[in-house]
């Protein structure tokens, strides 16, 4: 009888602990991207959909693609963790993938964006170290951590190659082509 009942303890105790285990598994659930301000006219589309005006307040997932118009910019919220995006006018941003893990211990982002064209201004807080941050540009990914800063991409209709500048506001850091293959204006 008493290794029935020791039995019995042990098959309890190690269900107890298997649906712990379970509980803190960690979740990811899709992100979201808040539109906090708008100035000017700005337009959206979800997985190649239809474009649709953006107005304040709508929240947007992964897939969706934003273009800004002349004069306009889109603010955009990612999370606590990922912090703010600004677009500026003329540009063009997808949120190609938006993910948050809550791991229990902290929570790990996954955030994917694509700037094919114009401005982007970021504010991005400190992230976990598993966390991933990634802007793919025309020519590259930039890859962020923990600071806020500028991303641009300028073409000229003259350059072989468009040249591209990336800056952080914290530390200071700029980042361009050679001087022999930016364009050099007219006088």
């Amino acid at each position: 009888m008493p290794s029935q009942k020791c039995n019995c303890c042990r098959l309890v105790t190690g269900l107890a602990a298997l649906t712990l285990v379970l509980s803190l598994d960690a979740q990811t659930a899709p992100g979201k991207a808040e539109v906090r301000a708008i100035k000017g006219h700005a337009l959206y589309a979800v997985s190649g959909g239809p474009a649709a005006e953006l107005k304040a307040g709508t929240v947007l997932g992964g897939g969706t693609i934003i273009k800004t118009a002349a004069e306009s910019t889109v603010d955009l919220f990612l999370g606590n963790s990922a912090g703010v995006v600004r677009i500026t006018e003329n540009s063009t941003l997808g949120l190609d993938k938006l993910l948050i893990t809550n791991t229990g211990a902290d929570t790990v982002i996954e955030n994917q964006l694509n700037l094919p064209e114009g401005t982007m201004l970021f504010n991005v807080n400190k992230l976990s170290a598993a966390s991933k941050y990634e802007v793919k540009l025309p020519n590259g990914v930039a890859g962020i951590r923990g600071t806020k800063g500028r991303l641009c991409t300028f073409m000229f209709l003259r350059a072989a190659t468009p040249p591209r500048t990336a800056s952080l506001l914290r530390p200071r850091f700029t980042s361009r082509p050679p001087k022999e293959s930016r364009p050099r204006p007219n006088r």
